[in-house]
């Protein structure tokens, strides 16, 4: 093997490590983000109350800032916890319903 192969070879390998880095990472982020069926559950019927109850309270619907509210509501009615574990889990809660309204395309966890 001449030195541009050598080259050539390792510049190969540091762009399939860095892949597979890249790879690894977007694995780790999807699954801290996953909340179990149940709690989905819940914070959609929570959800939904909050936003049926403001359209009674104002006879109309909310904007996107007023829906943005009423999912952090949400999440703090469906995650009671304190500390880390509870401010990770309501963060999960509020990209949950966020994303599945489609009131953001991409909420980043804090």
């Amino acid at each position: 093997m001449g030195l541009l192969e050598k080259i050539i070879f390792v510049f190969v390998a540091i762009i399939v490590l860095y892949l597979f880095i890249k790879f690894l990472i977007k694995l780790i982020r999807e699954s801290r983000t996953k909340i179990s069926a149940e709690t989905q559950n819940r914070a959609d019927e929570i959800f939904n109350r909050l936003i049926y109850q403001f359209e009674q309270k104002y006879e109309r619907s909310p904007n996107r800032n007023e829906i943005f509210r009423r999912a952090i509501n949400a999440s703090h009615i469906v995650e009671k916890k304190r500390g880390l574990i509870g401010h990770l889990q309501r963060q999960r809660i509020r990209k949950y319903l966020l994303e599945k309204n489609k009131i953001v395309r991409n909420y980043k966890i804090r």
